[in-house]
């Protein structure tokens, strides 16, 4: 059952102040969203909880101890693999008390987040030419996967910051034009971040499923006992991530929403302003009680000494007053017989019916 809503709740949602009013408060929920969003954003990208993965180290040390393999036990204490680990997209973490052995340096305490970090190998990607030698297919398409991820949040925290830069204007001046691109460039962002959280989703499908690459030493290459005793599982930097996108949709949605609400007030008060300087104009040009004859409303001049004319059939215009009749321009001579005629001539008149 639809909420009755008295006369006067909607004759307020009418007035162009109100709606004004609405969309300053819209434009600083915006703001904020901007804000928060690229706080969430930011923080997840920089941070390495991005998957979660956890080791069962007393199962495999039982393991290697039956097998008495040399190679097998340097391993088990060397190897990042057999340890818990967080991974995001530049660096792998240990953040549990058992950590890899540190062999030439390749683990270090990240002054970001404090803990012994060890960073993902894209040297060997960048530095050996576009994509490395012998490398399988799938190989290959992992390496373009993993730039592409890192590559669409760059973008997003360029168009974002375009936005705000734009944004700012729009909010300096009250311009409902420039928060219009405004929402359009956070929306643009929202797509590029959208598309990489799709691009680590299709990374990560691939380095637990596809590639075979000795070298990159991802899941398919380990041994079965350290596959059954490795999980995975998403972290908060991803759950934050998502929350700055959504974030970055709800702002997008509020600009443009901004945009046209002070954009109509805007329109609707320099109306109301214009019909009142008119009112003003006639009210001091007319002595009270002069009025015309076959007319809708007294006739006079301007306050700037300007002929008011009326628009109407010339046969009812009173004496001393010029009418233009409809669609028809002023440097013409008036035909009575094509007051019906439209004509593609431009219509000026200086006051309504």
């Amino acid at each position: 059952m639809p909420i009755p809503v008295s006369s006067d709740i909607l004759s307020m949602l009418h007035n162009p102040k109100i709606r004004r009013f609405f969309g300053v408060v819209t434009l600083c929920v915006a703001a904020i969203a901007t804000l928060l969003a690229l706080g969430f954003v930011g923080v997840s990208f920089a941070t390495d909880n991005w998957k979660h993965i956890s080791v069962n180290r007393n199962k495999l040390e039982k393991i290697v101890k039956e097998q008495n393999n040399t190679k097998l036990d340097d391993e088990f204490v060397q190897d990042y693999r057999y340890f818990d680990r967080v991974e995001g997209i530049f660096r792998v973490c240990f953040p549990m008390a058992e950590k890899p052995a540190r062999i030439n340096d390749d683990i270090y305490l990240s002054p970001v987040v404090q803990e012994w970090c060890s960073n993902i190998d894209y040297e060997m990607i960048l530095n050996h030419g576009f994509l490395p030698d012998k490398l399988t297919s799938n190989g290959k398409v992992w390496i373009n996967l993993a730039r592409a991820t890192i590559a669409s949040f760059i973008v997003y925290f360029a168009l974002m910051g375009v936005a705000c830069v734009v944004g700012l204007a729009g909010c300096w001046g009250m311009s409902s034009g420039k928060l219009r691109a405004t929402s359009v460039l956070t929306a643009f962002a929202f797509i590029f971040a959208t598309s990489g959280m799709g691009l680590f989703h299709a990374t990560n499908f691939y380095e637990r499923n596809m590639v075979m690459d000795e070298r990159l030493e991802f899941f398919q290459t380990w041994s079965d006992m350290l596959q059954e005793c490795t999980t995975y599982n998403l972290g908060w930097s991803y759950i934050m991530a998502w929350f700055g996108i959504i974030l970055t949709l709800i702002a997008a949605t509020l600009y443009g929403s901004s945009g046209m609400a002070i954009k109509y007030s805007m329109s609707e008060i320099a109306m109301g302003d214009h019909e009142e300087v008119v009112n003003r104009a006639f009210e001091n040009s007319v002595q009270p009680g002069e009025y015309f004859e076959n007319t809708l409303r007294r006739h006079g001049s301007m306050a700037n000494g300007m002929q008011l004319h009326s628009v109407m059939h010339p046969s009812l215009c009173p004496p001393g007053v010029t009418c233009i009749p409809p669609y028809t321009s002023m440097n013409e001579e008036h035909d009575q017989n094509s007051f019906h005629k439209v004509k593609q001539q431009p219509i000026f008149f200086d006051a309504h019916l």
